[in-house]
């Protein structure tokens, strides 16, 4: 396991304001380095993990794009 710094980002889910959101975690900034595809992330060698919801290339707030940053840590990834 290598050591790397997570960023953690969400959005509401389904409509603004709702009290349930979409979570995803990358192990890059997307405020910083903007990836068109999730393709282009592992070509890159970098990783983003979600359970629900879609790809969001970038936090922004237009056009269903929108998404808010939450922190980032240092941390482990092991991936099986």
């Amino acid at each position: 396991m290598s050591a790397v710094t997570l960023f953690a980002w969400s959005v509401p889910a389904y409509f603004q304001g709702s009290v349930v959101d979409h979570t995803w975690v990358t192990t890059y900034d997307s405020r910083v380095t903007i990836y068109p595809a999730l393709a282009d992330v592992l070509l890159a060698g970098e990783h983003y993990w979600y359970s629900w919801g879609s790809f969001r290339p970038r936090p922004r707030r237009d056009a269903g794009q929108c998404g808010w940053f939450s922190g980032f840590r240092r941390g482990k990834s092991a991936l099986c």
